[in-house]
């Protein structure tokens, strides 16, 4: 049962990530009591659900507890260059850039304690050494009966900005595009 509620939360939190909303809305709108041959129906269908949308989301997905990646989807892994094997165990900040890390870290908290539901960027390093923009939305859940935080990371924004420009019909450009952090506004789609 236990673990039966750790994914309900679980499809609830990640339901809410990509939506967008608190988990709290989607949390009150599971129904209270059900027979239970149709709960363990509902919590397979639950199940079949987040691993179709963990392998279909354009976003790489991932799970930390008390600081360590515990999931990461396979599209994380692409993004990233890692291994799930390389990341599990790891601590989440050692794969952000030092410099953002003070940043990313009370970023996270704001959004956790709900005081924010806004993306934001820093600066990835990938396996290969690399430095990637990225922007992240975090939620908090409940996993395996504890306390985690569930997170999305959006592509690399240096490459997004490129292929939109080459989308616009502008010319790519003959140098590499600055280091710095871009937003794209949801309004221009």
């Amino acid at each position: 049962m236990q673990d039966a509620k750790a994914r309900l939360s679980l499809v609830s939190s990640l339901l809410s990530l990509l939506k967008g909303c608190a988990p709290a809305m989607v949390t009150k709108s599971t129904p209270a009591a059900k027979p239970a041959k149709q709960s363990q129906a509902g919590l397979l269908q639950s199940a079949e659900l987040v691993q179709a949308l963990l392998n279909s989301a354009g976003t790489g997905i991932y799970i930390i507890q008390e600081g360590e990646f515990v999931y990461v989807s396979p599209l994380f892994q692409e993004l990233t260059g890692y291994t799930e094997k390389e990341l599990i165990g790891t601590n989440c900040f050692d794969h952000v850039h030092p410099e953002d890390r003070e940043t990313v870290r009370r970023k996270a908290i704001e959004s956790l304690k709900g005081r924010s539901h806004l993306p934001y960027e820093y600066r990835f390093i990938k396996k290969n050494g690399d430095t990637m923009w990225i922007l992240e939305r975090v939620t908090s859940t409940e996993y395996r009966g504890k306390r985690a935080t569930i997170g999305q990371m959006g592509t690399d924004l240096q490459e997004m900005l490129l292929q939109l420009r080459i989308a616009l019909g502008f010319p790519a450009p003959t140098t590499i595009l600055p280091q710095t952090p871009f937003v794209i506004s949801r309004n221009i789609w």
